[in-house]
């Protein structure tokens, strides 16, 4: 979601003509920027130990006494 509404902004900002010369995309951007990269390595290290540590072997029922 936040690649998407990266894209959306870069788009608008290099053809629409309310971004007049000297516009300057601030705080906003660098935090949608960062956020996208720590998604990123996220994601990464997600699949990675999920590729890496063995397998747990599922998990064990727990008895209803009711």
């Amino acid at each position: 979601m936040t690649h998407a509404d990266m894209n959306g902004q870069s788009y608008l900002f290099d053809n629409d003509d309310r971004f007049y010369p000297g516009w300057k995309l601030d705080d906003s951007w660098i935090l949608c920027t960062v956020s996208m990269c720590l998604m990123v390595v996220n994601a990464v290290a997600m699949y990675t130990i999920a590729r890496v540590l063995p397998n747990e072997g599922g998990y064990e029922l727990i008895a209803d006494h009711d």
